[in-house]
């Protein structure tokens, strides 16, 4: 785990209780958890194109961000 991830972790206010709860979903729950992992991964895959449309408008770390976001989802949702 990297610095930035412990840090997202340590940052990150969470129901715990919740989470260790049976993992069983509905099948719209599934879905649901299929469609955020997917998404989640390709943020991560297109992080650096994400940068650098950012730096055309802003300070081209907006893909580092989601990309922050998209890992911290898979460290506390995703199992």
């Amino acid at each position: 785990m990297s610095l930035v991830d412990t840090f997202i972790l340590s940052s990150f206010s969470v129901n715990w209780q919740m989470l260790q709860q049976s993992r069983e979903l509905a099948k719209e729950g599934c879905i649901l958890e299929a469609c955020i992992e997917a998404g989640a991964k390709d943020i991560i895959r297109i992080k650096d194109s994400l940068n650098e449309w950012d730096s055309k408008v802003g300070d081209g770390d907006c893909g580092t961000t989601v990309s922050h976001t998209s890992r911290t989802i898979f460290l506390v949702i995703i199992p």
